[in-house]
């Protein structure tokens, strides 16, 4: 006869002792632990490249090129105004390198014209001043050509029709490229900011996480050691070691992209938006100063405006010494160009940007000469000065100031182009790399516990 033994009784006041789950079941929970952090490490990982990979394309391929598109064409439609007056300032035969300087930057609008209306980003608010362009720019065309023939019989009808132009030009048509820049570096800005902003805190999410699936890692081998009495296993150490490769190479992605973006909107293209506003202001002022000899009734308003746009490039009288303070680094002045010297950052760039201040000075320099002329009466020589294109005067002068911030723009835009393609080209290896290298590490944390897992199979 065998007498059953009744369980203890707990005495008073003491604890139940906590039953312990088996081994297979916390080899279970521990592979479950390993494949889910596997893969929760995996979606940071694709959201942090993401919102990077974003950032990359607003900046260079949504709103990059459209405010270089805007600011051209609206240098191109301010340099089609200046020769439209340079050709009426000609006389009853006009000027011929004008007509055909303006049949060129036509070309140019038209074309452009037509590849914004094909490109649109960010809605009515970049589809808005694009149609106002579209619409408006056919009937300055219009009137430019009426007062061309007007000009030959009457020219004083031909002045009034060019009026009507040159306001709509500048009124109506230029803001409207103007807005259209504005709202995609708005775009951009707000982009480049929120991800500067956001950055750090993914990068510290995707870390946290990759720190967790190590420890997992290494708690599940400890786990192994104790109740098993393995001391290697040789998946598991290898889903360790990888994961710590995949958390450090996706670290420093990251890092790195900062840094390319970094490099692409505030070293190059600040500076390719300050000189492309630059020479869009410039070819405004250009027009302003044709206008200011071209139609006597408005010249202290073309004076007043030729002024105000010259400031906006550089707010202080282009001397040799401020040429000089620049070339130093010590740039004591604000406007477009002094952006553009206090954001140097690439080989030959200070030298370029150095020139374009110095040609502007001489543009500067010719003007005031223009303007002297005219006063004393001599408006004959002052529009030959305006329009020759002789060594020393006004539109030779332009053409060196043009030449030199073309160098300037094209060293920036060379290294953003730069930027934006190794931006692209850092991320895309991570499509493929980064979902097969956790693929491999559930796959080595299966293989890692199946043999352990076979052992307690009845």
């Amino acid at each position: 006869m065998t007498t059953a033994t009744a369980p203890a009784e707990t005495e008073p006041g003491q604890r139940p002792s906590p039953r312990r789950w088996s081994t297979p079941t916390l080899l279970w929970l521990a592979l479950g632990a390993l494949v889910t952090g596997a893969a929760l490490l995996l979606l940071v990982a694709e959201a942090s490249i993401s919102q990077v990979h974003a950032a990359v394309k607003t900046v260079g391929v949504d709103a990059a090129p459209s405010i270089v598109f805007a600011l051209d064409v609206r240098a191109a439609l301010a340099d089609m105004d200046a020769n439209a007056a340079n050709n009426l300032l000609g006389g009853p035969q006009g000027v011929p390198s004008a007509v055909a300087a303006f049949e060129k930057d036509r070309q140019e609008v038209s074309q452009r014209l037509v590849d914004a209306a094909q490109n649109i980003t960010y809605g009515d608010a970049e589809r808005t001043p694009i149609l106002t362009m579209q619409q408006q720019f056919g009937t300055y065309l219009q009137l430019v050509s009426q007062a061309d023939t007007l000009h030959r019989a009457d020219a004083a009808t031909s002045l009034a029709t060019y009026r009507q132009a040159t306001d709509l030009m500048h009124n109506t048509i230029l803001p409207a490229a103007t807005a259209l820049a504005e709202v995609n570096n708005a775009h951009l800005t707000a982009r480049y900011s929120q991800q500067k902003a956001e950055a750090p805190r993914l990068l510290a999410l995707f870390i946290l996480m990759g720190l967790i699936m190590v420890a997992l890692l290494v708690m599940t081998q400890l786990f192994l050691v104790r109740r098993t009495r393995r001391l290697l296993n040789l998946p598991l150490l290898g889903a360790t070691l990888l994961t710590a490769v995949f958390v450090v190479w996706v670290s420093g992605t990251l890092l790195h992209e900062t840094a390319t973006l970094k490099g692409a909107k505030q070293d190059a293209f600040d500076s390719v938006y300050a000189l492309w506003g630059a020479r869009a202001d410039s070819y405004d002022a250009n027009a302003d100063e044709s206008l200011y000899l071209l139609d006597s009734q408005r010249a202290a308003q073309y004076d007043a405006a030729f002024h105000s746009q010259a400031a906006l490039l550089v707010d202080a009288p282009v001397t040799d010494q401020l040429v000089a303070a620049a070339a130093r680094g010590d740039v004591p002045f604000k406007g477009k160009l002094g952006n553009e010297l206090r954001n140097i950052t690439f080989p030959g760039e200070l030298q370029a940007a150095t020139d374009t201040l110095r040609a502007w000075g001489q543009y500067i320099q010719i003007d005031g000469q223009i303007r002297a002329l005219e006063t004393s009466g001599q408006h004959q020589a002052a529009i030959t000065l305006d329009t020759g294109t002789a060594v020393g005067q006004s539109d030779w002068a332009f053409g060196q100031f043009d030449d030199a911030l073309g160098r300037t723009l094209g060293i920036n835009q060379q290294y953003f182009d730069r930027y934006i393609r190794q931006g692209f080209a850092d991320l895309q290896s991570f499509t493929y790399l980064g979902p097969l290298a956790l693929i491999i590490v559930a796959a080595l944390s299966w293989l890692g516990l199946r043999p352990r897992l076979n052992e307690y199979r009845i």
